[in-house]
């Protein structure tokens, strides 16, 4: 058993539990963190290897020193031969080809929203937490308002709405009222990430800080 890695996680839980002495209420982040912790630290202690304190000796069969080995008579297998129906020939069947179309365009025109959704899967990349201290640091928000500061909504506006301050009052809007993180992305694959050129190389940066602040909404 990993002695020090057992007590690293008993320092973390002691930490977040420090933290929330004061009665502050939990969030779900937290309690998923104590969970995991202790379902870490079961299987620590269950892969101990545990002695038994008696162990009875096992009673072997004697052995016989004249026994005479019986081999049973091994009989012939008669081997049925079974002829197979003559098939008759199939007929054949002509070949019709088709021309083919010179314009793929209706390919393009009749893509559906999950393929249209896998086109900017790129964007929510960065979303993806394993370590769990970089999940302890993702604080949930209740509107995304409060979660944004005076230059962050400036920022925001000018790169990535052009400007457009109805249009960014409308977006936060629109996602304060959304349910969960998985529609809201849908919201935005298909309304704004195309509209406002999302994808721009030099909007990078303010495109995964805005996507990390509306997934912090609904955690």
């Amino acid at each position: 058993m990993d002695f020090a890695q057992l007590k690293k996680w008993l320092n973390k839980m002691d930490s977040i539990l420090e933290v929330y002495s004061s009665n502050e209420e939990f969030t779900q982040t937290e309690k998923n963190l104590l969970l995991d912790y202790l379902k870490r630290i079961e299987q620590q202690i269950q892969a101990i290897q545990v002695e038994d304190e008696e162990t009875k000796p096992i009673a072997l069969p004697p052995v016989l020193t004249n026994a005479v080995e019986y081999t049973p008579p091994i009989s012939k297998i008669k081997k049925e031969v079974v002829s197979e129906p003559i098939q008759p020939p199939a007929p054949e069947v002509e070949k019709i080809s088709h021309p083919k179309s010179s314009n793929n365009t209706n390919q393009h025109q009749n893509a559906t929203p999950s393929v249209q959704q896998a086109e900017y899967d790129h964007l929510f990349n960065h979303l993806i937490v394993t370590d769990l201290s970089a999940k302890l640091e993702l604080m949930p928000l209740k509107s995304l308002i409060t979660g944004m500061g005076l230059n962050e909504k400036i920022v925001a506006q000018n790169e990535l709405f052009n400007g457009d301050k109805s249009a960014f009052d409308k977006v936060i809007h629109d996602l304060n009222q959304l349910s969960d993180f998985e529609t809201a992305k849908a919201y935005l694959v298909e309304h704004i990430i195309p509209k406002y050129d999302w994808t721009h190389k030099d909007k990078k940066k303010s495109v995964e800080s805005f996507l990390k602040l509306t997934w912090r909404r609904y955690l």
